[in-house]
């Protein structure tokens, strides 16, 4: 899990996705099939807006915060 701001976290796990929640709200921000084996790391760059990805598959993502596209495999 990583907390993006005091009401937004990023989690991921071994289902392939990258999950943005806002906690105050319960409710799901954005869901990036991201992977296609579980994801083993999981980070967020502030000043790029950009989530970064690694996963058993033997990649690294980075994905748009705003609207979950990949910009880099």
């Amino acid at each position: 899990m990583f907390c993006i701001s005091n009401s937004v976290v990023l989690t991921s796990s071994i289902d392939k996705q990258i999950i943005k929640t806002n906690t105050l709200l319960d409710q799901k921000l954005l869901v990036i099939q991201a992977h296609e084996d579980r994801i083993d790391g999981l980070d967020y760059n502030r000043s790029k807006d950009v989530i970064v990805s690694c996963s058993k598959d033997n990649s690294i993502k980075l994905w748009n915060n705003q609207n979950g596209s990949l910009l880099i495999k």
